[in-house]
């Protein structure tokens, strides 16, 4: 039974000593933190009649990783067109609408939802309930500074 103690002692002394190593080292990525309120949303789409606004919000990419946008986009109540040019992948996060895409069908829009569109593909967005969403966008072989994107 004495093996206990010296047990116990030898993994609180590991580690202590990993998390001195661990205070020496300085972070190579500062983890974004998305829950700080409004900040940072920039102006996206109108809607089509022109009577809402949907924002963005771009989110960092983890160290080493490229040819990918992510970003929180937010809008309220209205319809809101892509032309999908590239593909994407979105998780719904708060709100209620439907996402029509060209070729696939209208689906719900709720709160844990996981949409997922090939490139080149347009969609409307129905937003009945404000609405926002984390994107990620694969944009390997057009660039999102590139405003005319084709065949992505």
């Amino acid at each position: 039974m004495r093996m206990m103690p010296i047990a116990t002692a030898v993994a609180v002394a590991g580690f202590l000593g990993a998390v001195a190593f661990a205070q020496d080292k300085a972070p190579d990525f500062e983890p974004y933190v998305s829950a700080k309120g409004e900040e940072g949303f920039i102006p996206r789409m109108k809607s089509k009649d022109g009577a809402s606004q949907s924002f963005g919000r771009p989110l960092k990419a983890p160290p080493g990783v490229t040819g990918m946008y992510y970003g929180i986009w937010k809008a309220g109540p209205g319809v809101y067109r892509s032309e999908g040019a590239r593909p994407e992948v979105f998780v719904v996060l708060e709100g209620k609408g439907t996402v029509w895409i060209e070729g696939y069908g209208e689906h719900v829009l709720e709160p844990g939802v996981i949409i997922t569109t090939p490139a080149a593909t347009p969609a409307e967005i129905t937003v009945e309930r404000p609405l926002k969403k984390v994107s990620w966008v694969d944009v390997s072989r057009c660039p999102i500074s590139d405003k005319n994107p084709k065949n992505c």
